[in-house]
């Protein structure tokens, strides 16, 4: 118990940072920052698989960009063949 309660206290002060980032891109694309810690916090998973995996995972960049989703990302994990795209960065300029 007493380890779970320090690594609480490790974390928080990572966890008020990222909040920080994230309400900071909010703010900047004029949406909603009201809350210390937004109860919908969105994420966009790219799976791996590969080449095949890298072009199905751009495609789907490609049409939350168009319906304007994209942005409202505030996090982006990658596996595999998804990182080939999510690490590339070409997502990010869609996003500002």
């Amino acid at each position: 118990m007493e380890q779970e309660r320090q690594s609480d206290r490790i974390l928080e002060p990572v966890l008020k940072d990222e909040m920080k980032a994230i309400m900071a891109r909010r703010k900047k694309i004029n949406q909603d920052v009201s809350e210390a810690v937004p109860d919908d916090l969105f994420g966009i998973a790219l799976s791996g698989g590969g080449i095949r995996s890298a072009t199905v995972n751009l495609g789907l960049l490609e049409v939350l960009n168009k319906c304007g989703i994209l942005k409202l990302a505030d996090y982006l994990s990658t596996v595999s063949g998804g990182g080939y795209i999510g690490g590339e960065g070409n997502w990010t300029p869609y996003r500002t």
